[in-house]
This record gives structure tokens, C-alpha cells and sequence, in this order.
């Protein structure tokens, strides 16, 4: 066989046990799936495929992580270069939109995108790791503009008490629409577009709440 074979085999294998890992992790659940029912749904038969591979089942997750990431750089930054075209200081509304609109739009153009946030949303947010770290270790390429852009917006904020809001939005969104990706059909309709804007509304208003005196005095 040629080399030119061999890694279209070797990529077709890759291929075979991504997507069978996520379907099981779907049907079954993330902790419940073993490294031999994905090598079984996969249909191979060396028990040392995913090894091979992917070292182990969390290189085979991170896999995952990665290549789902990949998905959401691409749409979030064709959707930041149109928010910028129209104005190069887009206010803190549009750049909320930006980040929320790109799950949202992924969740209702890909099934299989839904259900991935349905499981994965989940599994990071009952991780205990701060989700702007797990950003950063999959490198995800507009996450420092997006930072940015809301940073300039809330001069008013301490860096210690801005990072923290940041934390929270991300948390909250990652939350709301891995809840929503659970949901069939919850992507459709008036019903979504009330949901995509009212979670605006909320990470908008969580960003530019005032600090009050209490909080203040642990700042």
C-alpha cells in the first residue's frame, strides 16, 4: 500500500472511532462508555486502535474538544468580521451576539453539533476548571478579540473584578445552551429566537451590572 493509502486508511480509522465515541457518549452517557464499546461501534477489530490513535480515552475526548472547536472558530469569526464591517467598535450587545449567536447557529444547522454541546457543555461545567483556562489550552483563535472588545467597554471594572465577570458570562452561556441542546427541536422556531435574545439580554446586563458597596468592599 502507498503512503498516500496508508494515511487515508489511518485518517478513516481516526474518522470511525470519533464518531462512534460521540454517538455512544450521547446515547450513553460521557462516563459510561468504555474504550472497548467505541472500538466495538467503531468496527474494528484491533483493541488497540484508539491507543494507537489517540494514546487513551481523555486524548480521544480532547480530540473531540479540539475538532468541535474548530467548528465554532470558524462561524464565530465569520460572524466577528461581519459585526466589524459594520462598525469597528461594535458596543457590548453585538459582541455578546457574536458569542452567543455562534453556538446557537451551530446547534441549528448540525445535529450532531447539538448533541455534543448537550454532553460536553455539561461535562465542563461540572469539571471545577475555570472555563477561560480550558479555552486557552484548545487555543480557540477569537476569544482574545472578543475579550477585548468587551474590555474596552467597562473601563469602570477592575482587571480582578472584569475577569471574573468574563468567567461568569462564559459560564453562563456554556450552561444555558448545553441545557437548550438537550432539548429536541430547541433550536427552531419563535421559541429560539425568544431564547437567543433573551440570553443576550441577561450576558449583556450581567456584564454592565454596577458593583455595589458590599461587593466593593472585598475588591
Amino acid at each position: 500500500m502507498t503512503t498516500a493509502g496508508v494515511q487515508s486508511r489511518t485518517n478513516r480509522t481516526r474518522q470511525h472511532l470519533i464518531r462512534a465515541a460521540e454517538s455512544l457518549f450521547v446515547k450513553d452517557g460521557l462516563e459510561n462508555v468504555s474504550i472497548k464499546a467505541i472500538i466495538r461501534e467503531a468496527g474494528q477489530k484491533n483493541e488497540s486502535a484508539l491507543q494507537y490513535h489517540f494514546t487513551n480515552r481523555e486524548g480521544l475526548i480532547r480530540e473531540i474538544q479540539i475538532r468541535r472547536t474548530g467548528q465554532l472558530d470558524a462561524i464565530r469569526q465569520q460572524l466577528l468580521d461581519e459585526t466589524l464591517r459594520v462598525n469597528s467598535v461594535p458596543d457590548i450587545r453585538s459582541v455578546c451576539e457574536v458569542i452567543i449567536r455562534t453556538p446557537f447557529l451551530l446547534c441549528r444547522k448540525d445535529t450532531t453539533f447539538r448533541d455534543y454541546l448537550g454532553v460536553f457543555g455539561q461535562r465542563l461545567m461540572t469539571s471545577g476548571e475555570p472555563i477561560s483556562r480550558f479555552l486557552a489550552q484548545l487555543k480557540t483563535k477569537n476569544q482574545d478579540q472578543l475579550f477585548n472588545l468587551l474590555r474596552g467597554h467597562l473601563d469602570q471594572l477592575d482587571d480582578r473584578l472584569f475577569a471574573i465577570r468574563h468567567e461568569q458570562m462564559s459560564s453562563w452561556v456554556v450552561l444555558s445552551m448545553s441545557s437548550r441542546a438537550r432539548e429536541k427541536k430547541s433550536f427552531q422556531g419563535a421559541r429560539a429566537e425568544f431564547f437567543f435574545n433573551d440570553l443576550v439580554d441577561v450576558t449583556e446586563a450581567l456584564l454592565l451590572a454596577p458593583v455595589s458597596v458590599k461587593t466593593q468592599q472585598y475588591i
